[in-house]
């Protein structure tokens, strides 16, 4: 059987420089077009490829309610992204906020705030936010860090504080050796988890970046990665209680994170914009 080759709309969105690719199914693509590997790995190439960290179809639900299937670069699935969140109310461009978003994590409500920027409340009120305290591996680097701190805001994350800037780590063997060894806890599962490194800055201000499984480079930004640092650098866990707002600089830009019913749900705030639109052909 011969297979149908079909161009597609796609849209690309930044969002605090995580990229996406994205498309509606039942308008670009068929409502029930299951999305492959391959198609993800394919568009998000940089070199054959539209270029993205990650590749979403939305498909509507109800009136302001949607769902996603959301695959990271090489193609695996992701139950949440923070920053993919926030590229999709810039895609879906609603008239009535909020909105909301059926992820593989929970619910997640999204709403515009003013242009070019969105808000995410992630629910984590059935995914309890918890930390738990990891041993330093034996292969630890030697580098000025903390205590690795793992702890799951839609996908897992071991955070550590370090001294180092950590907004000039980007890729590179001794950047990956840093990372390379709290990539694979056994607490976080068979995928292992993303490693986020912070460094405060302020009394509620800290710089933060993340080495991202299923991209497994640094990202310019990582929501998830700046929640879970805000929540350790917050020690709110520890107190029972969210004080104020925390600002979390990435290479990519800043975001902020804040709560208004924590441990229960968690707000990730910042920008999200489209690049451009294009065709994309695919096997549909």
């Amino acid at each position: 059987m011969s297979v149908l080759k079909r161009k597609v709309p796609v849209e690309k969105i930044v969002a605090a420089g995580n990229d996406f690719v994205f498309v509606m199914a039942g308008r670009d693509v068929p409502e029930d077009w299951v999305p492959s590997a391959d198609h993800a790995r394919s568009i998000c190439d940089r070199h054959f490829g539209v270029g993205a960290d990650g590749f979403v179809v939305m498909k509507k639900l109800a009136a302001a309610k949607y769902e996603w299937s959301f695959f990271n670069s090489d193609g695996s699935f992701a139950a949440m992204c923070g920053n993919a969140a926030r590229a999709a109310a810039s895609f879906l461009g609603e008239a009535k906020w909020p909105v909301e978003l059926k992820t593989g994590f929970g619910l997640v409500k999204l709403e515009a705030l003013v242009p070019s920027e969105f808000r995410v409340e992630i629910d984590y009120s059935k995914k309890r936010l918890q930390e738990l305290a990891l041993a330093k591996p034996s292969s630890d680097s030697g580098a000025a860090i903390g205590t690795p701190v793992l702890i799951d805001t839609g996908v897992p994350h071991v955070v550590m504080e370090t001294a180092v800037d950590v907004l000039s780590l980007k890729s590179g063997s001794v950047e990956r050796s840093l990372a390379a060894p709290f990539r694979w806890p056994k607490e976080a599962g068979a995928a292992g988890a993303n490693v986020t490194f912070f460094r405060r800055t302020g009394a509620k201000a800290i710089e933060a970046v993340t080495f991202e499984r299923g991209v497994e480079d640094y990202t310019l930004s990582c929501g998830t990665g700046v929640l879970a640092a805000a929540v350790v650098a917050s020690r709110a866990l520890q107190a029972g209680q969210w004080s104020q707002e925390i600002t979390v600089k990435n290479p990519g830009g800043v975001l902020r994170v804040d709560s208004k019913n924590f441990p229960s749900s968690l707000l990730l705030t910042g920008p999200a914009h489209t690049v451009f639109r294009t065709e994309f052909e695919f096997d549909v």
